[in-house]
């Protein structure tokens, strides 16, 4: 397993180097603009650095689903099925490097948004008062207080689950459509269609969950929901690529 791991890690090497050079850019120029007052430039970056961290958490999963993918479609790649090396293990090795680099990027991200803003308010004084009405207005209407650790924090275990768990959907929609209809576009088609499905019936069923008293146990119970269908979605994959790719 620990060579499987190294291996996906050095795969996914290069994608995760240029996320984490763009995201430090970002932050240099921030800091830059703290340090000359820049109010224009401290903005943008402050707004990129959160669709960075949309993007950037969103490209680290799909690069799982796109390496599954050419590992299946490629021959070269095709040779690791032709190995004595457990299918299992193999879809392993690529969900546990998806979710050890996924919660670290979001870790970045959350890290570096709570400096930045301290940071912010700090140097701009008058942007306070902005702050405090936007987070009245999140709390009232949203149930969000930005200045909650334990809510923050419960929330960003439930989005890494649930990434996580859309994730694993996308392999097994992308398994079985390669499997069902070996091709060169179809199999594309069918496997989006697939996955769809499939994170729509995820994303129902936690809104089927029952409301608890505190928000932050709510969202605890859709982080449970999430890691079942991660692992009810690894065995299925698995399975499947051990019966049918594995030589």
């Amino acid at each position: 397993m620990l060579r499987l791991l190294k291996y996906e890690f050095l795969k996914a090497r290069a994608t995760h180097l240029v996320l984490l050079g763009v995201t430090l850019a970002d932050q240099l120029v921030f800091l830059l603009g703290i340090l000359t007052r820049d109010v224009p430039a401290v903005t943008i970056t402050l707004i990129l650095q959160f669709f960075l961290s949309i993007a950037g958490t969103a490209w680290v999963g799909l690069n799982c689903i796109l390496t599954l993918h050419r590992d299946i479609r490629s021959r070269q790649s095709y040779m690791l099925f032709m190995t004595d090396r457990s299918c299992f293990g193999i879809l392993g090795a690529k969900l546990i490097q998806t979710t050890v680099m996924l919660v670290f990027f979001a870790g970045l991200y959350v890290g570096m948004g709570y400096l930045n803003i301290d940071i912010f308010l700090r140097t701009f004084s008058r942007a306070e008062g902005v702050w405090i009405g936007l987070n009245g207005l999140l709390e009232a209407y949203a149930y969000v207080n930005l200045m909650d650790g334990t809510l923050l924090t419960t929330g960003f275990v439930t989005y890494a689950a649930t990434w996580l768990s859309y994730i694993a959907a996308g392999c097994f929609a992308d398994v079985l459509a390669n499997v069902w209809l070996p091709g060169k576009r179809l199999p594309v088609i069918v496997a989006f269609l697939l996955f769809g499905v499939l994170a729509y019936v995820i994303n129902w069923t936690q809104t089927l969950l029952p409301a608890l008293p505190v928000y932050q146990q709510s969202l605890l119970l859709a982080t449970g929901l999430s890691m079942a269908y991660v692992a009810a979605l690894y065995l299925a994959t698995a399975f499947l690529m051990e019966r049918k790719l594995s030589l």
